[in-house]
């Protein structure tokens, strides 16, 4: 019985920890990481713009 127990709370255990880590890839600080990823995209697509406006002496 003992050892029954033990491989169920080991698999709960292991249930438990993926759902965290699925948690924490699908979330950064409350926010969705996709929202997070076309956020870093635009801002990257800005300061590109900008610098290539001064390189080019627009600005």
């Amino acid at each position: 019985m003992s050892g029954e127990r033990s491989m169920e709370n080991t698999a709960e255990e292991e249930r438990e920890t993926r759902a965290r880590s699925e948690y924490f890839w699908h979330t950064y600080y409350g926010f969705p990481s996709e929202m997070l990823g076309w956020a870093l995209l635009v801002v990257t697509l800005l300061f590109s713009a900008f610098v290539i406006s001064v390189a080019m002496g627009m600005l």
